[in-house]
């Protein structure tokens, strides 16, 4: 045999060898990894419930949860028993509650067995439903429609949850039940006194100690928080409905209700109180009701008056809620990030229990798009690194939101996991609710919110349509949406029906908006025939189905604050449907001498020959909050016909808006004439105020409108059409 034959048998022998070798290795290893993941649920004929050596009277009680509620999940063809003998044709799932677990949670797998490890009972009741997600997804003789889709996987794992405490405020969470199920906390099941509501337990005093004094007087509208008797009346309220906290321990907010008036009473001012700082008298209240209930668990809160931290070391039971309003909702480091970032830290100094309340929704517009889930997971990796011990995450409350569903599912996932997948949970959550429509569903929302992401703007929390145009709403691609959407309607049936009829209903408003802010341009609801103004007929459209609100639940407002969608309606038939044609200054050139604020700079909505609807000031009217008046100077091409001016403000109080103090008119640099609005009922929330003046032109060579703001603090003035009419 000659050499090179013998080298070439060798090279087989050994490759040989070589691949027997690998083949061992891969045995080896996919027998390891088997031994972590479960075996196949729907590999067996049914589930036993067993308990650990010596069981609590926990381990007890949840076994007994997990037999009855799997039971009532199940066909009569999967077997489900509890602590019997095990004919090997049962798969054994355990439950164990073991306070001194070192995570928050642990799953072990075995041949045929899962066992569920937990902290606490909240913590084991989301693992088992996490259970039954798993099993019902393999084991078709077990009902889990009524669940969301799994977001954990059961194999040998163990971890904590990156907040201990973890809200989403969305609808989606009113009941408690469904909390637990996304192993979410709950406002209305887990605090005695949530948010800016001291007010329920102190009621309407008589006693006027328990009011702040403010600029020497008493003011009802923000408390004193170091008198007697609102530590009295608190405490009181504490006992009477939650007791001491050895049977239930709860949580209750100690925040001054939501203003920044601050109580200068000597004895707050002795505590540190300053006009503009109510910290030290707040944290003086907290502190002895913490004491005072060692059992239960109290929050201040780092927001207006009370953003100064405090000083000292809190009592283990007493933390801090920072509200994140000033830090802009968009990714990356800000200078508004490194001042957030040295609050936090000054206020872990202080307590271990620090909270975030950060904001996930647009409150002036529930029914646009909010496309938030890229920016809050980056949000969220920050809030973790910081070492932040709860978030809640304020959306829509008790209102609908369009695409809360997705956003309840997806951002109670990154509460427990901020690192999670976003794209396949939009995917999973799509498929799994909209199986007919997710493909139009899951596209366009990943696209909005990659522009979202990506946008060098931060996502407004009080904005309307033009502010979501500017950042990550675009218009043409929105109107493909909206229109594939509704056809796909009718292609659906039972909840995806519902679910999608509900979503196209509040896009109506958003289609509306957009229509009235494009105006004649492409898209607006206003077209150009011959020199004639007429309204789109699809606007018909779409306020037909912008009414169908009325059909569906928690649909009735599309804002936190009024926002009646009726009222919306209605100004739309009364302001924007009966076109006028008679203003000469419709598109014309306006121009502004006196400063314009951010995103207002567009004046062109003056004379667009649509009136701004008083129901929504982010509808149609221009705000100016910057100096003394704003100056307007107008053209003066047609004045020999012009005969009167009229124009319009919109007074809503609640949102800082009042009537002007009076109008100028200026003709060739003199004060030519002088228009005072007057309002017609001073109680109501919002109403349109208009001035109509006879003017003469004829011998103007410049024009000017001078709108005098009124006096006071935080008082602007919305303005709307300006109309020149013969």
């Amino acid at each position: 045999m000659s050499i090179s034959n013998s080298i070439l048998i060798f090279n087989e022998k050994n490759h040989i060898l070589f691949l027997f070798l690998l083949v061992l290795l891969l045995s080896a290893l996919n027998s390891g990894c088997a031994s972590n993941i479960h075996d196949p649920f729907a590999g067996y004929n049914g589930y036993i419930i067993t308990l650990p050596d010596n069981p609590s009277s926990s381990d007890v009680k949840w076994g007994k949860y997990l037999f009855n509620h799997l039971r009532k999940r199940s066909m009569k063809s999967a077997k489900i028993v509890y602590l019997a003998s095990n004919d090997q044709e049962l798969y054994q799932l355990q439950v164990h509650i073991n306070p001194a677990l070192d995570k928050d949670y642990k799953i072990e797998c075995s041949k045929a067995k899962v066992v569920l490890l937990a902290k606490n009972e909240s913590v084991l009741l989301w693992l088992i439903y996490q259970l039954y997600e798993s099993i019902g997804k393999e084991d078709e003789r077990i009902n889990v429609s009524d669940l969301p889709p799994v977001s954990l996987t059961i194999k040998d794992t163990e971890a904590n949850f990156c907040f201990g405490y973890r809200e989403v405020y969305f609808p989606e969470n009113k009941d408690p039940e469904i909390s637990a199920v996304y192993g979410m906390n709950n406002v209305n099941s887990d605090w005695g006194l949530w948010g800016h509501h001291l007010s329920v337990a102190i009621g309407k005093s008589s006693d006027s100690s328990v009011y702040a004094t403010v600029n020497g007087q008493k003011y009802e509208g923000q408390y004193c928080f170091s008198a007697e008797e609102t530590y009295r009346l608190i405490e009181d309220y504490i006992l009477d409905n939650y007791g001491d906290g050895r049977e239930k321990s709860y949580r209750f907010s100690v925040f001054p209700n939501d203003d920044d008036c601050v109580c200068t009473c000597a004895k707050c001012r002795s505590l540190g109180n300053t006009v503009t700082n109510a910290t030290p008298a707040i944290t003086y209240l907290a502190i002895r009701l913490a004491k005072r209930f060692p059992k239960h668990q109290f929050f201040t809160s780092c927001y207006l008056s009370t953003a100064k931290p405090a000083t000292g070391i809190f009592p283990s039971n007493l933390g801090v809620i920072i509200s994140s309003i000033d830090l802009p909702l968009k990714p990356g480091n800000s200078q508004q990030r490194s001042r957030f970032t040295y609050l936090v830290k000054c206020w872990q100094k202080v307590t271990s229990k620090v909270y975030i309340w950060d904001y996930v929704n647009n409150f002036d517009d529930y029914l646009s798009p909010f496309p938030v889930l890229k920016v809050e997971q980056e949000r969220l990796q920050y809030f973790s690194n910081l070492g932040v011990k709860g978030v809640f995450l304020n959306g829509s409350g008790d209102s609908y939101s369009s695409f809360s569903d997705l956003h309840y599912y997806v951002l109670s996932v990154l509460l427990t996991n901020p690192y999670s997948s976003i794209n396949e949970l939009i995917y999973a959550f799509y498929h799994y609710y909209y199986p007919l429509s997710a493909d139009i569903l899951q596209k366009y929302y990943v696209v909005m919110s990659d522009y979202a992401y990506s946008s060098k703007r931060a996502m407004v929390l009080y904005g309307g349509v033009q502010e979501e145009m500017n950042s990550y709403l675009q218009p043409a691609l929105f109107f493909s949406f909206y229109n594939d959407l509704n056809d796909c309607i009718g292609r659906t049936k039972g909840d995806e029906r519902l679910r999608l009829g509900k979503l196209v209903a509040g896009l109506s408003f958003t289609r509306l908006e957009m229509a009235r802010q494009l105006a004649s341009g492409d898209g607006g609801c206003l077209s150009v025939n011959a020199g004639e103004v007429v309204l789109k007929p699809e606007v018909l459209t779409y306020l037909q189905r912008l009414s169908t609100c009325h059909l569906f639940q928690n649909m009735g407002r599309f804002r936190e604050v009024g926002g009646e969608i009726e009222a919306y309606i209605s100004d739309w038939k009364k302001y924007i449907l009966p076109v006028s044609h008679d203003n000469i200054l419709r598109y014309r050139k306006i121009k502004s001498i006196t400063p314009l604020d951010e995103g207002y700079e567009n004046l062109s909505m003056l004379t667009d020959g649509l009136h701004g609807l008083p129901s929504n000031y982010h509808s149609g009217w221009l705000i100016s909050s910057i100096g003394k008046s704003l100056d307007l100077s107008l053209p003066v091409l047609f004045s020999k016909k012009v005969r009167s001016i009229s124009i319009s403000f919109l007074h809503s109080p609640k949102f800082h808006l009042f009537v002007p103090q009076c109008v100028e008119i200026l003709k060739n640099g003199k004060l030519y004439k002088i228009l005072k609005p007057l309002l017609r009922d001073t109680n109501a929330a919002f109403e349109m105020v208009s001035v109509k003046e006879s003017i003469d032109m004829s011998d103007a060579s410049t024009f000017i409108v001078r709108i005098v703001r009124p006096e006071g603090n935080r008082k602007n003035i919305a303005c709307d059409e300006i109309q020149l009419n013969l």
